[in-house]
């Protein structure tokens, strides 16, 4: 095919002239790989298939769309589902490689760190570490979301805040807003929300300070009302107690007996003072028979008399 000129030429890379009776497609032999059999593409798809299958995510080797899942709502979304899946798992496991690198640099930190090193947590808010306190087993978690994740995530939240309305604490809705803005990446927005705190309106306060000190004095009065039923109930019983002992008195003498004890005691204390002013009454000569002594002599023994019956 080539003489020696250019042949030489031909290794140095420079134009060359072939000999026409041997053109260089006879004279130059391209070696070729044998081609894969197509059984073997034939078991991959059957490979494919019941991994499909057992699994329910479609394959990506052809791309996907609605019309492999179905032309409808519910395809759509299986697509859509499927995208996620797919998603998720290529995040996992770069997740599983973010958190390996992790425990290796908090291994170094470790070491390598100053004694105390100033770690800014957020915009306001600043931690001190300490090198020693990083010795040890450190339990790394790396969370991972994706933008659908995220929507169903702040949708959800979205239908509760809906459902519950105005009953809902104000406190509880702030949480549920500040989750949302987190979730929709408004991190300034949300900060704001968590931090928020109502500013009072004198009027209101001043009208909630007013219906507190009218529930105190109506339930005062229901309180003075309940102490003087009670009272009324105790007089009633009192009264009721007392009719009853005087009926049983009168029924059993009591009453009778108490009232000639009263009589008799009358009747001997007008006796007495009818003796002790016939004792100390002077006689028709005008001079006393006896003085106040006896009087009182006489009276000591009636009261001694009296004590032992």
């Amino acid at each position: 095919m080539l003489d020696v000129v250019n042949r030489r030429r031909y290794n140095t890379g420079q134009d060359y002239e072939f000999n026409p009776n041997m053109p260089p497609s006879t004279g130059i032999y391209a070696h070729k790989y044998p081609e894969i059999p197509q059984s073997a593409l034939t078991m991959l798809q059957m490979q494919n298939q019941e991994a499909e299958a057992l699994t329910g995510v479609k394959a990506f080797s052809g791309g996907l769309s609605g019309a492999a899942f179905g032309d409808v709502a519910a395809g759509i979304r299986g697509m859509l589902d499927a995208a996620g899946k797919r998603e998720m798992a290529i995040l996992r496991r770069m997740a599983k490689g973010m958190e390996d690198i992790g425990n290796k640099i908090t291994s170094m930190n470790a070491v390598f760190l100053s004694e105390k090193e100033t770690v800014r947590v957020t915009n306001t808010e600043f931690v001190v570490v300490r090198r020693e306190d990083l010795e040890g087993e450190f339990d790394l978690i790396v969370d991972i979301a994706t933008a659908e994740i995220d929507e169903a995530k702040s949708q959800d939240l979205s239908f509760m805040l809906q459902t519950m309305g105005n009953t809902m604490d104000p406190a509880m809705t702030r949480m549920l807003l500040s989750e949302i803005a987190t979730l929709k990446r408004m991190p300034e927005l949300a900060h704001k929300i968590s931090n928020f705190v109502p500013q009072p309106d004198p009027a209101a306060e001043e009208f909630k300070k007013l219906e507190l000190q009218k529930a105190q004095m109506e339930i005062a009065e229901l309180q003075s009302k309940i102490d003087l039923n009670i009272a009324k109930a105790r007089q009633i019983a009192s009264d009721a107690d007392l009719k009853d002992l005087t009926f049983l008195e009168d029924e059993s003498g009591t009453t009778h007996l108490r009232d000639m004890d009263k009589m008799k005691a009358q009747a001997d204390g007008n006796k007495e003072l009818a003796i002790t002013n016939a004792i100390l009454a002077p006689d028709e000569k005008g001079t006393k028979s006896s003085d106040v002594v006896d009087a009182v002599h006489y009276n000591l023994q009636n009261e001694e008399f009296r004590s032992t019956q």
